[in-house]
């Protein structure tokens, strides 16, 4: 019994010291991105160039998310100022009518005058 512990323990504590995950600043991808392009559209890849080319995708893909981020952040600032020329374009077309009523009773004192 005590084996048999002895030879879990033994596993578990090789698998946290062999087994880590990939993170895509070990590759430096930002540095490399021709590279892991070029690398990853190849075929018959090891299986360490598979995983990199895995943390490779991964990268790819948080970059289009901020990409996607700042695209939305922009529609949304966009949409707010459309809404706000339009609240302009209100008050501006208020403003014409106030000027045609002033340059009406204008015309109607002028020909009284005359």
């Amino acid at each position: 019994m005590k084996k048999v512990f002895r030879l879990l323990l033994a596993c578990c504590i090789a698998c946290t010291v062999f087994i880590q995950p990939v993170a895509a600043d070990d590759y430096n991808f930002e540095q490399n991105e021709d590279y892991y392009y070029s690398l990853c559209s190849k075929s018959g890849l090891t299986s360490e160039q598979k995983k990199a080319c895995k943390a490779f995708q991964e990268y790819l893909q948080g970059k289009a998310d901020a990409v996607q981020d700042e695209i939305d952040e922009y529609n949304k600032k966009i949409s707010d100022i459309k809404k706000d020329i339009n609240k302009v374009l209100q008050v501006i077309r208020e403003y014409d009518k106030k000027i045609a009523s002033i340059e009406s009773q204008q015309k109607k004192l002028e020909e009284r005058i005359n």
